[in-house]
């Protein structure tokens, strides 16, 4: 494809950039249990990107209720963490539970 056809292709709506979606290198059961026990949802991955924030689960003013049962569930405070994106949510979940689930 050229640059012109690329261009062309942008404007017309036939081609479109997206975030890779959520990979499957997160232990076995933790964005199932993560899902279910922090977000409240029994949500599939699917459409679940590495830019996917937490706060896009949450009904408007609910964020400090998922901040909360992050914390009770794995010690974590989101507040600390860099961003609010699952990806990086769920691997500070893992740092949490691997020390103890892996030594």
């Amino acid at each position: 494809m050229t640059k012109d056809e690329l261009l062309q292709a942008l404007d017309d709506g036939r081609l479109e950039f997206a975030a890779p979606l959520l990979d499957a290198s997160f232990l076995p059961g933790t964005v199932q249990v993560f899902f279910r026990e922090v977000l409240l949802t029994e949500r599939e991955l699917c459409g679940v990107t590495e830019e996917s924030l937490i706060t896009d689960f949450a009904d408007p003013g609910s964020a400090r209720e998922i901040f909360e049962r992050v914390r009770q569930h794995y010690g974590i405070d989101c507040e600390s963490l860099p961003n609010l994106k699952v990806a990086s949510v769920l691997r500070a979940c893992e740092d949490a539970i691997g020390n103890f689930k892996y030594h």
